[in-house]
């Protein structure tokens, strides 16, 4: 009787000992499949909302060329976008608007050399 209640003490500890381990290895897994997935999500996410910030900027400056909120807003969206191109071509519009300023030429500067590198 002893042996058999300790052979079902044993089969009970087995049991219970693989359904935590199998139920662990199961969240962690999804947990680890899924995090790339959000994290791709957030820069998609991140990328779409500068983009719909440069558009609604490009709006603005359809009606109002000279808008130097809209241009100063367009070139900075246009780096953090990586569109070093159409940044430069901002910031020439700027420069153009008021020569006076430094630190558009500066910018300027900046992303012409980073772009010979």
């Amino acid at each position: 009787m002893k042996k058999i209640r300790q052979f079902f003490v044993v089969i009970s500890i087995a049991s219970i000992s693989s359904s935590l381990l199998f139920s662990t290895v199961k969240l962690f897994g999804s947990y680890f499949q899924q995090a790339p997935t959000e994290a791709n999500t957030e820069v998609t996410s991140a990328a779409s909302k500068l983009a719909d910030q440069a558009r609604g900027y490009e709006l603005v400056l359809q009606r109002e060329p000279k808008n130097q909120i809209a241009l100063e807003g367009l070139a900075k969206v246009r780096i953090e976008l990586n569109d070093l191109p159409g940044a430069m071509e901002t910031l020439d519009q700027l420069i153009r608007l008021n020569g006076d300023r430094e630190n558009y030429k500066k910018q300027l500067a900046q992303i012409k050399h980073s772009m010979s590198h």
